[in-house]
């Protein structure tokens, strides 16, 4: 995974994430998933990625909502 040097300053510090889901129910009507995120560190001359930390996993749930 490669950035442009002016794309490195915006992405900084930031947080990136996988969000793995899956059907919880058979009537589709609820999701279980996991939330696993990442931290990139970069370095600017040149502009590359020094580090990526891996975020503890968090489970997410989410229900449909019928309004």
């Amino acid at each position: 995974m490669g950035f442009t040097a002016d794309v490195v300053p915006l992405l900084d510090g930031r947080a990136f994430a996988n969000l793995k889901l899956r059907l919880a129910n058979n009537k589709g009507d609820e999701l279980d998933g996991i939330f696993e995120g990442r931290h990139f560190s970069f370095e600017y001359q040149p502009a590359r990625i020094k580090s990526i930390a891996r975020l503890e996993p968090q489970p997410r749930r989410w229900f449909k909502r019928n309004d």
